[in-house]
């Protein structure tokens, strides 16, 4: 499938949060219906951005929006031990001892990020190393998905410890929030949790 209209780039609508909300319900035959109506209305765009901002052929875009949704499947079910340790040599010990208390314990980024009680240190520390591989050239990780992540920790530690983990204003997470709930590989859990967190930044406004 290629970009609608190969003349320019499409705008990314705005989010239709009516959808977003019948994507979530219990419902099979609605929550079908309405992710069919959201990947119709945001695919577009996001295939449109990948060939003309970022210089993707058509074919090339296909194939990475598919294998986005595999990385981070991926990222998040992988050990957090392994990335976040040479941040914190201290972390194989640390990890130990919060998951010998823990009926749920956090082995991996989607344990962390949807824990109801998550470490804020543990949040910091992947809030940074999903904000290095951003920067870095030789990331292991996708922009895409790392700004996922970025954003995941954040709003894990506003939403479930009432703790904000970075200066990011509201304005810029509201950007953030708005693009990562208009990517069409975004799972399901981790689009909950970044809806959370948009409806978070909306109730704080004065």
């Amino acid at each position: 499938m290629s970009p609608t209209g190969h003349g320019s780039p499409e705008r990314f609508p705005t989010t239709a949060w009516s959808l977003v909300a019948r994507a979530g319900r219990e419902d099979s035959q609605q929550r079908r219906e309405a992710l069919g109506q959201l990947l119709v209305r945001y695919l577009p765009a996001l295939q449109a951005h990948l060939v003309y901002r970022r210089r993707f052929t058509p074919d090339e875009a296909d194939d990475l929006i598919q294998e986005l949704g595999t990385i981070l499947e991926h990222q998040l079910a992988a050990p957090i031990e392994p990335d976040l340790s040479s941040r914190d040599k201290d972390l194989p010990r640390k990890l130990e001892a919060f998951n010998a208390t823990e009926t749920r314990p956090i082995n991996t980024f989607n344990d962390l990020l949807h824990h109801p009680r998550p470490p804020i240190e543990l949040l910091e520390l992947t809030k940074d190393f999903a904000k290095a591989c951003r920067s870095h050239p030789d990331s292991p990780l996708p922009d895409e998905i790392a700004t996922v992540l970025y954003l995941g920790s954040i709003v894990a530690a506003r939403t479930r410890c009432d703790r904000p983990i970075s200066k990011l204003g509201s304005e810029g997470l509201r950007h953030g929030l708005d693009w990562a709930l208009s990517q069409s590989w975004l799972d399901q859990s981790t689009r909950a949790l970044l809806e959370q967190g948009r409806q978070a930044v909306d109730a704080a406004e004065p």
